[in-house]
């Protein structure tokens, strides 16, 4: 697993002190991974109670994290 590559740009946060929308996607990347990755198995073993909406799995069979959309585990 990789964490995607830091955005081309010297400037994280903007006049605002809040993140510039491309490091706010590249930071939300990186949460997702790390997340995923503190819950992880076997495409069979993810979880099936109490699940959430955005809630990460990092799927081990298929290398990469997944996460729940309401009805169904995506991948990106």
């Amino acid at each position: 697993m990789n964490f995607p590559k830091a955005p081309n740009q010297s400037a994280i946060a903007d006049k605002e002190s809040k993140a510039n929308g491309v490091w706010s996607q590249w930071f939300d990347r990186v949460q997702l991974i790390l997340n995923a990755s503190t819950s992880s198995g076997t495409t069979k073993n993810r979880p099936t109670n109490n699940l959430y909406v955005g809630q990460p799995y990092f799927d081990t069979d298929l290398n990469k994290p997944v996460y729940w959309n309401g009805s169904t585990w995506v991948h990106w």
